[in-house]
């Protein structure tokens, strides 16, 4: 696979009128088998897909379909995980309840003289 990189116009230039000097970020660009990839503000797009690329997955277009549809069940996966983690957390609350009730019950019987499971005059 060839990998060419393309930094055009990288060097800081000059400000019309201003006298300060302004550096100007141009796109750096990789041409691959699979299209041509653009880096700009911080992310990484598919421009353009050749489809000529020999032993690739498909058409060149897939690559970037397919990061979308990982990156949509990422999130439904999160917010599903989110979901459950919350379902867990008021099931313990749940749990803990019904254990105080339960304490509370069992030393009310207490004070009456009933002590579970125990037999009264035996």
């Amino acid at each position: 696979m060839s990998v060419a990189a393309a930094v055009s116009g990288a060097s800081p230039g000059r400000a019309a009128g201003s006298g300060r000097e302004q550096q100007v970020r141009e796109p750096i660009e990789l041409d691959l088998d699979c299209g041509l990839l653009r880096f700009e503000d911080g992310e990484w797009t598919l421009v353009s897909a050749d489809g000529a690329g020999g032993g690739g997955g498909g058409g060149g277009g897939s690559n970037a379909k397919d990061v979308s549809d990982l990156r949509r069940k990422v999130a439904t996966l999160e917010e599903e995980n989110n979901m459950l983690k919350y379902k867990m957390e008021v099931l313990i609350d749940m749990l803990a309840v019904a254990e105080l009730d339960r304490k509370k019950m069992e030393d009310k019987l207490e004070r009456r003289g009933v002590v579970a499971g125990s037999k009264a005059g035996a």
